[in-house]
């Protein structure tokens, strides 16, 4: 799943500077995209290129609707004329990463990830996007590394706590991670994901008491959950609660865990 929000760009361009074609074709793709009307705002887009072939972010934002239509090798060129007409726009060189991650191309990602942080070293996302592909990639130094950076750019970043915790896991920083969580569950109360993880390394440090509460909140929140309903019945069976794991190993299994 694409771990980056595209946002369009909503610069709307002035007569002064470009021809009046490309200027009112290009802001009608804008509006149309913002509509998610996307095929309609490549359309314009085109157009606008068309009236005005050094029209750097009509490409990008061409290339934001391909991507948004999963036209992945389309946006990659599309993104690759925006970089060559504006090396300076570290947007394009973040979403070219991303679609190439989508495309698998990870070492690919990781470049462009290098050069948008070369564009703006204060560039959140870039690190944050950067340290999943570590993840993804089993470095996870590298990676916690990363997610430190993007917390120092945007504290308020609840996804780079909660990947930072994951990756402090695999390098065994389990009271950091458990911190971590702490940040990321004071930042998004809701997201059960975050619960339940924090739930299972507390049933690793032994803590099960902490564990069953925490497995109980991601469970109130995604009661759908076959992991969590497992992991409440082996929480259970350490606390000697005898109806709550039948109960949850039953739970688990009409939820198709027990495969």
């Amino acid at each position: 799943m694409k771990n980056i929000l595209l946002l369009f760009s909503a610069i709307v361009l002035s007569f002064s500077v470009y021809g009046q074609r490309s200027v009112r074709c290009y802001n009608k793709g804008l509006l149309l995209a913002e509509r998610s009307a996307y095929e309609d705002a490549i359309r314009f887009f085109t157009k606008a290129i068309r009236a005005d072939p050094k029209l750097a972010k009509a490409y990008y934002n061409r290339a934001l609707a391909h991507s948004r239509l999963g036209h992945f090798g389309i946006s990659i060129n599309d993104y690759s004329a925006a970089i060559r007409l504006d090396p300076h726009l570290a947007a394009a060189w973040l979403n070219r990463g991303a679609d190439k991650k989508e495309m698998n191309d990870l070492q690919g990602a990781l470049k462009d990830y290098d050069q948008a942080i070369m564009v703006d070293p204060f560039y959140a996302k870039a690190y944050y996007d950067r340290g999943i592909v570590y993840f993804e990639l089993s470095k996870y130094e590298t990676a916690e590394k990363d997610f430190s950076k993007a917390i120092a750019c945007n504290p308020s970043n609840e996804a780079a706590w909660y990947n930072r915790a994951l990756a402090r896991i695999r390098l065994q920083q389990y009271e950091n991670a458990l911190k971590d969580f702490d940040m990321a569950l004071s930042l998004q109360p809701s997201k059960a994901r975050t619960w339940k993880q924090r739930g299972k390394l507390l049933m690793h440090l032994q803590q099960d008491t902490a564990s069953w509460n925490d497995l109980q909140q991601s469970l109130k929140l995604n009661d759908k959950d076959g992991e969590t309903c497992h992991l409440l019945c082996m929480v259970a069976m350490r606390l000697n609660k005898e109806q709550e794991t039948a109960f949850y190993r039953n739970k688990a299994h009409s939820l198709g865990f027990y495969k």
